[in-house]
C-alpha cells in the first residue's frame, strides 16, 4: 500500500509497419478487476513517405485541394503539444486531429517551439515527424510554425543560423503533401541602437528579415506556400503592405473589444487584400473568451473583455463568412482547446473531457457550406490604391486612415474592388480597371504618377485626394468604421460615372454589406448585416437576379447558384426568395445546401444547418424526389454517426424539418431513405 514501482517493457523485432500504434497499461487488483488504465501512442514512420490524401497547393490566390479550389477553416495549438505532460502524446494528437477534420476543418497549425542554437535534435525531429504524418494520415494540412516571436532586429550571424534552421525543415519535409511554412507570428522588432527607431530602417529590416528566410526554404522547396501572421494594424516597421516581399500570403489576427471587433473588420481586413499581386489574405487568428473571470469589473481591457456564448456563437459562424465575402482564402482561430494546466479560455473545446463549446458548431456550418464552393479569383473593375508611399512620412497615419475610410464606404456600396499599392502599379495590373481611387495621397513616386496619366488618358477615371487644393473629406471622419454620407454619395458618382455595376439593394443602407464572388460555373452571394437591427431587404447582384431574405443583427446570408440558375446553397433567416420564389423558410436563422451540388428544389439529399431555427421549409419542384429521413448526426472519425432523428413533414410541394430545441447547431442530413 502507498507503494511506487516503476515498470519496464520491451518489445523487440515487430518490424512494424508505419502508422500509429496504440499501447494500454491496465492496473488490476488481486482478483482481476480492473483499477485503472493508462494510454499512450507511437508512430512508426519510414522517414520519407507521406500519405497522400490532400493533394495540396496554393494557386490563383486559392489553397487548393485535391484539384478544387478550396476555402479553408482551421484552428490553432502552441508548444504545449510538445511540452505538457497530458498533451504530449500522438495518440491524444490523433484524436484532437481528427475531432477537427470531423468538424469541417482543413487546416492545423502549431507555434512550434524554438531549439537551442537554431538546431532541433533527432528526438525533437520525431516528435515533428509524428505529428506531420498524423496530420497527413488524417487529411488535414499542417501549418509549421517556424520561428514565432522572433526579433526581425537580427543580425548579420543571428539571421544565417536563422536562415539555415528553416531550411533544415524544409529539406526534411518537402516530400509533404499538405504542408505551410509559418515564418513568424507575433513579429518582434526590438531596436537596439538609437537610430534603429527609425520606420524606414525598421521596414526594411523587416522585410530583409522575411526574404532572407522565405529564400533560404524555397531555395529547398519552391512549392510549398510561406506566410507570416502580422498585427492587424501597422506597429512601427511590422507592417505587412510595406514588407510581404517572398511572402505568398497576407495574414493578419483580429482581436478587437466588443462591437469594436465587428465594425472594423470589413475595413481593417480588406486593406490587406494583395491579390493583385498573387497574395491570398488570410485570417491567422481570431476569437474571443466568454470565461467569467474577464469580466469589465474586474480589470478585463481590450479584446480579453468577456462576451456571452451567443456573441461567440455569431462571431464564428459570421467571420469565415464574412471574410470569404471580401477575398480571403483561409481563416484560423485561436485556438482548438482550452487547456490543462492552467485557466486558458480561448478553446472551441474544453479541456480535460473535450466537450466542444457551442461555438464550435456554428465554425463548422460555416466550414461546411464553404466548403462546398469552387472560387475563382477575377480581377474587379475598381481599384483602390493605398499610399504606400506617404505612411512613412510624419504625417503618414493620416493617410492609413484616409485608406481605411475609403474602403469601408467602398464595402458600404457593396462594390467589387481590389487593392494595390501607389509603390507598385504597373500597365499589367491596370488592364481591365475601370476606376481607381486614391486617397490621402501626401506624395507620389514618379514612376506613380506617370502610370496614373497614362491610365487616365485610355480613359480610366482617377478619384484622388488629400493633396493641397483637394478635397480631404476621409482625413475627417473621425472613426474610420463610420459612413460619412457625403463621401459615400460622391464614390457613387464616380463610380456611375466609370459604368461599374454594384449591388442595387432596398434599403440602400450603408451596414448591408454585399458581395459577389465568382465560383466555377457561377456565383456565390455573401450578404452580412452589420448593425445591430433587424433588416428585410432586397438585392440586386446582378440586372436578372433579385434576392430577398430577413438577416437579424450581424447575421450572414449566402445564396450560391450555377449559371444555369441551379441553387445549390441557400443561407439567411426567415424567408428567401431568389427572383420571386421562395426557396426556403425558418423561424430563425439557417442554412441548406445541396448534396451534390444540384438544385435544392430537386436534389435527391440536403443537409441542414439549423443554426438558429428549429423549423425550417424547403420548397421543392413538383417532379423532386421524396426526401423521407431527417437524420440528426455528426462525424465521428469521418463516419456519419445518426444522434437522433428530427420530424420531417411533407406539404405539397415542401418538406419542413423540426427540430428539438436542444439539437440547434447540429447537423441535419435529409435523403430518400432506403440504403
Amino acid at each position: 500500500m502507498g507503494e511506487t514501482k516503476k515498470i519496464e517493457g520491451r518489445w523487440d523485432g515487430l518490424n512494424l509497419p508505419q502508422g500509429l500504434y496504440r499501447i494500454v497499461a491496465k492496473l488490476k487488483d488481486e482478483n482481476g478487476s480492473l483499477v485503472d488504465l493508462m494510454e499512450a501512442g507511437f508512430v512508426v514512420w519510414d522517414g520519407q513517405t507521406f500519405p497522400k490524401t490532400i493533394n495540396f497547393r496554393y494557386a490563383e490566390n486559392y489553397f487548393w485541394i485535391n484539384g478544387e479550389p478550396t476555402f479553408m477553416c482551421g484552428t490553432d495549438t502552441w508548444v504545449n503539444w510538445f511540452r505538457s505532460p497530458s498533451q504530449s502524446d500522438p495518440l491524444f494528437w490523433w484524436r484532437q486531429i481528427r475531432t477537427m477534420k470531423d468538424y469541417g476543418l482543413t487546416i492545423f497549425e502549431n507555434l512550434q517551439w524554438i531549439p537551442t542554437g537554431y538546431r532541433f535534435s533527432e528526438h525533437e525531429w520525431r516528435k515533428l515527424d509524428a505529428m506531420i504524418y498524423l496530420c497527413h494520415l488524417a487529411g488535414i494540412v499542417y501549418m509549421a510554425g517556424l520561428l514565432i516571436r522572433e526579433d526581425v532586429a537580427a543580425d548579420d550571424e543571428t539571421l544565417e543560423q536563422q536562415a539555415q534552421f528553416v531550411a533544415e525543415f524544409a529539406r526534411r519535409y518537402k516530400d509533404a503533401d499538405g504542408l505551410i511554412y509559418y515564418l513568424n507570428g507575433d513579429y518582434m522588432l526590438l531596436p537596439k541602437k538609437p537610430e534603429q527607431k527609425d520606420l524606414h530602417w525598421q521596414v526594411e529590416q523587416t522585410r530583409r528579415w522575411n526574404l532572407r528566410l522565405v529564400t533560404a526554404i524555397k531555395s529547398v522547396d519552391p512549392m510549398h506556400p510561406t506566410t507570416g501572421e502580422y498585427y492587424q494594424m501597422p506597429v512601427g516597421g511590422i507592417d505587412l503592405r510595406l514588407t510581404l516581399d517572398g511572402l505568398d500570403i497576407a495574414n493578419i489576427s483580429y482581436f478587437d473589444e466588443p462591437q469594436k471587433d465587428l465594425r472594423r473588420f470589413a475595413p481593417v481586413f480588406k486593406l490587406i487584400d494583395m491579390r493583385v499581386y498573387g497574395k491570398s489574405l488570410n485570417i491567422g487568428e481570431f476569437g474571443v473568451k466568454t470565461h467569467p473571470a474577464w469580466e469589465r469589473e474586474l480589470g478585463a481591457t481590450g479584446y480579453h473583455i468577456r462576451r456571452t456564448e451567443d456573441e461567440q456563437y455569431r462571431l464564428f459562424l459570421l467571420l469565415p463568412q464574412y471574410a470569404f465575402g471580401l477575398g480571403a482564402s483561409k481563416v484560423q482561430n485561436w485556438c482548438w482547446r482550452d487547456d490543462d494546466d492552467q485557466v486558458f479560455p480561448w478553446g472551441l473545446i474544453h479541456a480535460c473531457d473535450d466537450v466542444p463549446k457551442p461555438a464550435l458548431k456554428a465554425y463548422r456550418a460555416a466550414a461546411l457550406i464553404l466548403r462546398r464552393l469552387r472560387p475563382v479569383w477575377r480581377k474587379p473593375e475598381v481599384l483602390l490604391v493605398v499610399p504606400d508611399s506617404s505612411r512613412l512620412q510624419p504625417e503618414g497615419g493620416k493617410s492609413l486612415h484616409a485608406a481605411l475610410v475609403a474602403a469601408n464606404t467602398l464595402v458600404s456600396l457593396r462594390a467589387d474592388f481590389a487593392v494595390a499599392s501607389d509603390l507598385a502599379l504597373n500597365e499589367d495590373l491596370l488592364k481591365g480597371v475601370k476606376v481607381m481611387f486614391l486617397p490621402g495621397v501626401l506624395t507620389l513616386p514618379t514612376e506613380t504618377e506617370e502610370a496614373l496619366k497614362r491610365f487616365a488618358e485610355r480613359g480610366g477615371i482617377v478619384y484622388r485626394s488629400g493633396i493641397g487644393g483637394e478635397t480631404q473629406r476621409e482625413f475627417e471622419v473621425s472613426d474610420f468604421c463610420e459612413v460619412d454620407k457625403v463621401l459615400r454619395e460622391r464614390y457613387k458618382q464616380v463610380l456611375e460615372k466609370a459604368n461599374v455595376p454594384l449591388i442595387r439593394a432596398k434599403p440602400d443602407l450603408p451596414t448591408l454589406h454585399a458581395f459577389k464572388i465568382p465560383i466555377r460555373d457561377g456565383f456565390a452571394f455573401v450578404f452580412v448585416n452589420a448593425s445591430d437591427k433587424l433588416v428585410l431587404f432586397t438585392a440586386h447582384p446582378t440586372e436578372t437576379l433579385a434576392i430577398r431574405m430577413w438577416l437579424g443583427a450581424w447575421q450572414v446570408g449566402l445564396i450560391a447558384l450555377e449559371n444555369k440558375g441551379r441553387i445549390f446553397v441557400a443561407e439567411g433567416s426567415d424567408q428567401i426568395f431568389v427572383n420571386g420564389e421562395l426557396v426556403a423558410e425558418g423561424k430563425g436563422h439557417f442554412a441548406v445546401v445541396a448534396d451534390d451540388g444540384s438544385d435544392l428544389r430537386e436534389a435527391k439529399a440536403l443537409w441542414l444547418f439549423p443554426t438558429e431555427a428549429t423549423m425550417v421549409t424547403i420548397h421543392r419542384r413538383p417532379n423532386a424526389p421524396k426526401l423521407k429521413i431527417a437524420e440528426v448526426g455528426e462525424w465521428r472519425n469521418g463516419k456519419w454517426q445518426v444522434l437522433d432523428q428530427a420530424e420531417i413533414l411533407h406539404n405539397r410541394n415542401a418538406v419542413t424539418v423540426k427540430v428539438a430545441e436542444d439539437l440547434k447547431g447540429e447537423v441535419v442530413q435529409l435523403w430518400q431513405g432506403g440504403r
